[in-house]
């Protein structure tokens, strides 16, 4: 079809929409309790079996303490199992 072969592949968009969406989320849920993520870095890494995906991990960096983060992660979770 023509190209350079350089962009990027269907699944590393797929990624970076998931890391996108995990640190909006977070972002969303930090400014309900009045916290700043200044430095909030989420990454996506998928393992592939096969074609598909056997699994993948979202790594959340930032600089705000363990507990609070824990806190925010669960949140997240909550709101996401609850609709």
């Amino acid at each position: 079809m023509g190209g350079t072969g350089t962009g990027p592949m269907p699944t590393d968009l797929l990624l970076a929409s998931l890391s996108s969406c995990y640190a909006l989320a977070l972002a969303w849920a930090a400014r309900k309790q009045g916290l700043e993520l200044p430095d909030l870095e989420v990454t996506a890494t998928g393992t592939y079996r096969g074609t598909k995906f056997a699994a993948l991990v979202l790594t959340v960096e930032s600089s705000l303490p363990e507990e609070q983060m824990a806190a925010l992660q669960t949140a997240v979770s909550n709101s996401a199992t609850q609709r």
